[in-house]
């Protein structure tokens, strides 16, 4: 059996073990049946490095937990701490982030999605995108069916190309919910059958079930889901709206 290779130097610049390879092989590699493959411990630096001139400097892959752990035991300091010294993102993710506590911006939020939603109980699931919705006795929403409805929430967000920046209130329920936008930009189930819809008209609840109309100002307060932002001169169709409930 081989004896392991411990190496040692008393040089500040040199390594006590240092690994090299040629051609496009590995330099340096650690193995365990058991333990960790490759452990640094330093006294008063880091304990592991990695640098590449065009590659990633440390890159981590698991095939059963996470792909890099990081665990700080201090309270002023991150378990993982990203930083560009380009100026450029210090993180960036392909997929969803969870996080468990607060979390702490001191810049700005930047979303590419349009309106701001939270998730409502509905009595029906099998809900159209765009479909305005109004609060029943139950707590529950279901798609408008008259005109003025002062009961009006929302509309079912996802419609066209618009998708929820923010969805608030996502909770786990056994109870069927749907996304809702509260406020900003989003498709809306529109009737203009009685009367055109052009930009700017505001919109309230129709007689067709989950349609907006255009809302005449003196009925409208209180029963005022948007603000159209795309004409529909007849029939039915899908605009863009911007909600602004009041």
């Amino acid at each position: 059996m081989a004896q392991p290779y411990e190496g040692d130097s008393s040089q500040q610049n040199q390594p006590g073990i240092l690994g090299r390879n040629s051609a496009d092989g590995v330099g340096v590699n650690g193995e365990s049946d058991g333990g960790r493959g490759v452990a640094g411990f330093s006294k008063t630096w880091q304990g592991v490095y990695g640098f590449s001139d065009s590659n990633a400097g440390v890159v981590g892959e698991s095939n059963g937990l996470d792909g890099v752990w990081g665990i700080s035991n201090s309270k002023q300091h991150a378990g993982v701490s990203g930083h560009n010294g380009a100026g450029g993102l210090a993180g960036s993710f392909d997929g969803g982030v969870h996080v468990t506590g607060d979390l702490m911006v001191d810049g700005d939020v930047s979303l590419t999605n349009a309106d701001i939603a939270e998730d409502f109980d509905v009595a029906n699931p099998a809900l159209e995108t765009g479909t305005v919705l109004c609060v029943g006795d139950d707590e529950r929403l279901r798609p408008c069916s008259r005109e003025y409805d002062t009961r009006v929430v929302g509309v079912v967000c996802g419609g066209g190309d618009f998708r929820p920046g923010i969805i608030l209130n996502r909770n786990r329920t056994e109870a069927a919910r749907v996304p809702v936008a509260l406020t900003g930009r989003a498709y809306c189930m529109a009737d203009a059958t009685s009367a055109p819809i052009r930009p700017g008209d505001q919109l309230t609840t129709s007689a067709t079930v989950g349609h907006a109309m255009r809302a005449e100002p003196s009925r409208a307060p209180g029963a005022v889901v948007g603000k159209a932002l795309r004409s529909l001169l007849n029939g039915r169709g899908l605009i863009p709206v911007l909600v602004t409930l009041q």
